[in-house]
Parts: C-alpha cells; structure tokens; sequence
C-alpha cells in the first residue's frame, strides 16, 4: 500500500546554536508522490527526478525532519534525517505513518547538496580536507597575572 508524501525543495541551514532549518524553496513546485511501504532508496531518488526535471548526474539529497511540536525545547535541535538507502526510506515511512504531515525535503544541485554535506561533515568533526574539527580548549589561566 502507499502513502501520499509531500516533496518539498530548499536547503538545510545550520543556526548557531547548533539548531537545524530547512529554508523552503517557494519559487519551486512542491509535489505530492505516492511511495510504498517497501519502495527501494533507487526507486525513490528516480522519482523525485521526474517530478523536478533533475539531470542523472546531478546530485540530490533526500532528508526529513520531525515535527516541531515533537521535539524537545532548547538551543539545540536533531539534524535532519538522511535517505541514504532502502532502510531509510522503510524508517520514513514508519514515521510518515504516524505524523502524516512530514515532508521529505530535498536538495538538488552541486551547491545546495554540497553545502549540506560540509555543514554534516563539521557537525561530525570533519572537514572538507578530512582533518578534524576539535573545539579549542579553554586554557584556565588565562587572564590570571
């Protein structure tokens, strides 16, 4: 059986206090798919390609997010979700079953995907030369004379 999901386009900005939005694109077309419960991550990528006239060798990143009255109040937010593969897209569809509003945002072009993949890279201590990111330590005495 499937279920109807809205794809929605934009970027994922990462505030600083370390709390994540997802910037609509409303220039763009938002459409509504119907997906299967056990619909293939390939299956799935190729339909948002249809939908939004994107080339095969253009890159397209596929997230979504929980509902803000779901999550925790704070300074600090989850990252999105990645749709990285079959399981993930199984994992959207348990969610999609009882939040029936959740969106699948999406990311297409070297840019936009580019710059949400650097922003999750620093976020898991890594940068784009694949040295890591270590926060600088207090030094306690400074200040102290």
């Amino acid at each position: 059986m499937g279920h109807i999901v809205r794809l929605v386009v934009g970027d994922w900005q990462r505030l600083a206090k370390g709390t994540w939005k997802f910037d609509i694109n409303h220039v763009e077309v938002k459409y509504d798919v119907v997906v299967k419960e056990n619909e293939t991550y390939d299956a799935l990528v190729e339909m948002v390609r249809e939908k939004f006239r994107i080339l095969p060798l253009e890159p397209v990143s596929l997230t979504y997010d929980f509902p803000d009255w779901i999550k925790i109040p704070g300074d600090y937010t989850t990252p999105p979700v990645d749709i990285a593969e079959d399981g993930d897209v199984e994992l959207l569809m348990a969610v999609r079953m009882d939040f029936v509003n959740l969106a699948m945002c999406v990311a297409h072009g070297n840019e936009a995907v580019g710059r949400y993949r650097m922003v999750r890279r620093e976020e898991f201590g890594l940068t784009g030369d694949g040295t890591e990111v270590v926060p600088p330590k207090p030094i306690p005495w400074r200040g102290m004379m």
